[in-house]
C-alpha cells in the first residue's frame, strides 16, 4: 500500500463572518448534513457543530472536505483554506478541532487496525504536542489512548466512545470506512494542517507496513533524541518513527513514511511541528 492512495478527509472547526451568512453566501446546513460552500471547489459543505463558542461578527461553522487523494488533494485543502482566510474565516480558539479521517478497509487484516491502535499510544504525547497547545489534551472531545493499557482493552473503548485521540466508531457500527484523528486544534494555517494530515497518512502507512507493533507505553529518551522540554522529545520521537530527516529515514534503510507535495517539504513540516512542541512545553 503506497500512501499516495489511501483517502483523506478533514472538518475544520472555524468561525465565519456573519456577512457571508446575511448576503447568502454561505450557507449551513444541520449537523452531518452539510450545504456546498459555493466559493469552495466541489464537495466542501458548511454545517453546524455546537460545540464551538462563537464571537461578535461571527457564526461557528465546521467546515468539511470530500474524499481527497494523494498530493492533488493536500493541495486542495492547501488552497481551501487561502480561500477561506481571504473571506474572513478564522480559528475559534480552545472549543475549535481539526480532525482528520483516514481510509482504512474493513477487509484489510486485523493486526493491521490492532498494530495502528499501538502506534498511537506509542506515539500519544508527540501527537498532542503538534497541536501547539496543551488544551486538546485536557479536553474531553479527544482522550488519549495510552491509559487503556494494551490495544485489545483499548479497542472497545475506541469502538463505542468517539472522544478520543483516535476514534474507530465508523468502522465498528459501519458507517464509513474510516479512522479519525481527532486530537488536532482548530487552525486555517495550511502548514500546520498539511504537515497533520501527512503524519495521519504516515502513520496509518506504517501500520500497513509493519510487522510488529511498537512498545505501548515507550521510556523518556534519551541522548540525542531528547530535547529541552516533553513535547519536544516526544514531537521528536514521533518524527523518529514517522523516518521524516534523512538520519531517521537511515535507520529504516532509507524509507520515509512521507508523501511527496508541492505543498509543504519535509523540512518545513518538521520546523512546524518543533515550533508547535515548543509553544506546548511553554504552556503551563
Amino acid at each position: 500500500m503506497d500512501v499516495r492512495t489511501l483517502s483523506f478527509g478533514c472538518e475544520f472547526e472555524l468561525l465565519g463572518p456573519e456577512t457571508l451568512v446575511q448576503n447568502g453566501s454561505l450557507r449551513i446546513g444541520p449537523y452531518h448534513h452539510g450545504i456546498q460552500v459555493p466559493f469552495l471547489p466541489t464537495g466542501w459543505t458548511a454545517e453546524r457543530d455546537g460545540s464551538i463558542r462563537s464571537k461578535p461578527g461571527f457564526t461557528p461553522v465546521e467546515v468539511v472536505s470530500p474524499v481527497l487523494r494523494g498530493p492533488e488533494g493536500l493541495a486542495q485543502v492547501a488552497e481551501v483554506l487561502r480561500i477561506l482566510t481571504e473571506r474572513g474565516f478564522r480559528t475559534a480558539g480552545v472549543t475549535a478541532g481539526c480532525h482528520i479521517h483516514v481510509g482504512f478497509r474493513r477487509d484489510w487484516p486485523a493486526d493491521v487496525l490492532a498494530r495502528l491502535v499501538s502506534i498511537v499510544a506509542y506515539c500519544e504525547k508527540g501527537l498532542y504536542a503538534i497541536t501547539g497547545t496543551k488544551s486538546r489534551e485536557r479536553g474531553i472531545y479527544c482522550g488519549g489512548v495510552r491509559k487503556y493499557g494494551d490495544d485489545k482493552t483499548a479497542k472497545p473503548a475506541l469502538d463505542r466512545n468517539r472522544y478520543h485521540l483516535l476514534n474507530l466508531t465508523n468502522l465498528a457500527n459501519g458507517t464509513r470506512d474510516t479512522v479519525e484523528f481527532r486530537c488536532f486544534s482548530g487552525t486555517a494555517n495550511p502548514t500546520k494542517a498539511c504537515a497533520w494530515i501527512l503524519a495521519c497518512l504516515g502513520l496509518v502507512e506504517r501500520a500497513l507496513d509493519g510487522k510488529r507493533s511498537p512498545v505501548w507505553s515507550p521510556k523518556p529518551l534519551k541522548g540525542g533524541w531528547k530535547k529541552a522540554g516533553e513535547g519536544a522529545s516526544e514531537a521528536e520521537r514521533l518524527m523518529g518513527y514517522l523516518a521524516w530527516g534523512a538520519g531517521y529515514a537511515k535507520r529504516r534503510g532509507g524509507k520515509s513514511y512521507w508523501m511527496e507535495n508541492d505543498v509543504i517539504t519535509q523540512e518545513q513540516a518538521r520546523t512546524e511541528f518543533r515550533r508547535l512542541a515548543a509553544k506546548y512545553d511553554a504552556q503551563p
